[in-house]
């Protein structure tokens, strides 16, 4: 079934923040935005429906994050997770998912024509047993720049979510989609630092 690409407006100025060269914000910003020679664009094709499985061609690591080039009907094409622990040869299954286009990787020394920043990803034989928790209790709530920074309760394991302002309130058992994780994320609007925050598209509250 064809899934909808997430289209958060946060998306780019998100991503460019994690850049894996330690920059300032305002310099991975403009870094990520300036496109780099063709002839250092990344292997792989834009496709349309990258869908959410596919086979590992191959892989490398940089800045914390794994960069997966993978392959299915769709065609063949990047993704890059936080640290997937998967190989070459192996069939994948990957969660939510953000586009970038003509993203630039210091680490790797590569622009990518386009890549899919995603959630999670896992091996395919291992997706029944690591699907990701989407819901979870409220712990706190604060508002700014825009934002609701929500503290959840997932099982007995805390995780940040950042999302559109929305009406929720401690004690509140909620779900959320579209959910695209940033590793060691600085808030200016709230002066800190997230070791990991998951940028999320819709929060809605489970009555019950």
């Amino acid at each position: 079934m064809k899934k909808q690409l997430l289209t958060i407006a946060l998306a780019t100025s998100l991503f460019a923040c994690s850049q894996d060269d330690g920059s300032t914000d305002a310099q991975k910003a403009a870094d990520t935005t300036a496109p780099a020679p063709a002839q250092e664009a990344g292997a792989g094709s834009a496709v349309s429906d990258p869908g959410h499985t596919g086979r590992v061609i191959s892989s490398a690591s940089a800045g914390g994050y794994t960069y997966l080039q993978v392959q299915n009907s769709g065609g063949t094409f990047w993704l890059a997770a936080s640290q997937a622990s998967v190989s070459e040869g192996m069939d994948v299954r990957w969660g939510d998912y953000a586009v970038m286009k003509d993203f630039q990787s210091k680490g790797l020394g590569k622009t990518f024509e386009q890549i899919l920043f995603v959630s999670r990803v896992v091996p395919e034989t291992a997706q029944s047993a690591t699907a990701s928790q989407n819901t979870g209790v409220v712990k706190s709530v604060t508002s700014a720049g825009g934002y609701n920074y929500i503290e959840v309760d997932v099982g007995g394991t805390g995780q940040w979510l950042a999302a559109p302002v929305s009406p929720v309130a401690i004690g509140n058992n909620i779900s959320w989609s579209g959910a695209s994780e940033m590793k060691n994320f600085h808030s200016k609007s709230l002066n800190r630092d997230f070791e990991s925050i998951l940028f999320v598209g819709s929060i809605s509250v489970n009555k019950g």
